[in-house]
């Protein structure tokens, strides 16, 4: 035997003990083989991080089609690890949800497709939802973007794909408790279908990781009526229904039509920058888009493509301040206006994150990198 020095004997390992031990960690390595490689599996298998699941509630609308093309481009490109991550987002778009605004809910729901279509990627599912406002007048649609919503481009007769059965508000009540935490909601339209699933389920909001919401005139300057924003005019009572129901300490992020303003995009740029890439992408979008690229305004307003794009992104824009919003119900004088309660006076907690500070440059980098490339 060996002496250590200072201490008594150390018997030395039998050979038998030694090949216990060495059967032992070897077993272990193993396990942890098996579970890394099942876990690397199970990533393959499912995608991005479950985090990162989007649900677009939208009233497509030209505009509309932007914010689809662009979540369904940057999942494609950040998967590949074209892009560095950071402060991208990969989003994954798990359903998409149609709503009447800028047209009917079934023109919305073929211009749904059609631009899903054009994407490849019919795959991701489509829920048809309100027809009409919670209450009455019925909504009043314009030709802003076309008879259609959409450029009158499409060819007569069904469109690609075929939409779910399931209402759009049971679906988002479901997809919520599938994936409690996890989803984050994209509102671009009227906030009718989301209002209708809080009334089906009061939790509904709270089930959700985050909602953004484009709509509101947060500091009075409105574009279908002194400030009120269409989406929020177009159906009031739903936009109060759902600024009410947001959870305690945890606001939903408001896009408002005076950060879309601030972002002073030309329509020169649009039509000879962004418009006139070569990609098929920009091809289908120019075509939804003709009847604004045929008008007469200088400046191009695209709150939908903005949202997305600060989505993908987080230098297109920044939240800026938490406060209290509200939005006049009722089909009276002042309906659909924006409230704001910038200086607290009611001492009620915020429910909206305000969207503000637009980089213009970014923006408009990250929309020819994700449009006029494909």
């Amino acid at each position: 035997m060996e002496q250590q020095q200072g201490g008594p004997a150390r018997q030395r390992p039998s050979m038998a003990t030694v090949r216990t031990a060495a059967a032992a960690a070897l077993a272990l390595l193993l396990l942890a083989g098996v579970s890394v490689l099942a876990g690397l599996a199970a990533v393959l298998v499912e995608g991005p991080p479950a985090d990162q699941l989007f649900v677009v509630d939208t009233d497509a609308g030209a505009d509309d089609a932007f914010a689809l093309m662009e979540l369904l481009r940057a999942e494609e490109l950040l998967v590949a690890d074209e892009w560095t991550r950071p402060p991208h987002r990969v989003p994954r778009l798990l359903a998409v949800t149609c709503v009447m605004g800028n047209a009917p809910v079934h023109n919305v729901t073929k211009n749904v497709l059609a631009t899903l279509g054009a994407a490849n990627r019919l795959d991701v599912p489509v829920y048809v939802g309100a027809e009409v406002p919670l209450m009455p007048p019925p909504a009043v649609f314009t030709d802003y973007f076309g008879l259609d919503g959409f450029g009158d481009f499409l060819p007569p007769g069904p469109p690609p794909g075929e939409p779910q059965r399931e209402h759009a508000a049971v679906a988002l009540v479901r997809l919520a408790k599938e994936n409690p935490g996890s989803l984050t909601l994209l509102c671009i339209g009227p906030l009718t279908n989301i209002a209708l699933a809080v009334r089906l389920d009061p939790g509904f909001l709270a089930n959700l990781k985050d909602v953004f919401i484009l709509g509101g005139a947060a500091h009075g300057i409105g574009n279908a009526a002194p400030g009120a924003e269409f989406n929020m005019w177009t159906d009031p009572d739903a936009a109060a229904v759902v600024l009410d129901a947001v959870p305690a300490g945890k606001p939903a992020y408001l896009l408002p039509w005076e950060t879309v303003l601030d972002t002073e995009v030309t329509m020169k740029w649009r039509r000879e920058v962004l418009g006139a890439s070569n990609s098929s992408t920009m091809a289908f979008l120019n075509a939804a888009e003709r009847v604004v690229l045929e008008g007469g305004s200088s400046t191009w307003e695209s709150g939908d493509g903005l949202m997305a794009a600060y989505l993908v992104d987080g230098r297109v824009a920044a939240p800026a301040k938490a406060v209290r919003v509200s939005v006049l119900p009722g089909a009276a004088a002042g309906k659909g206006v924006t409230l704001a309660d910038h200086s607290n006076t009611t001492g009620l907690p915020a429910n909206v994150v305000l969207v503000e500070n637009p980089d213009t440059s970014a923006f408009q980098r990250t929309l020819l990198r994700l449009l006029a490339s494909s």
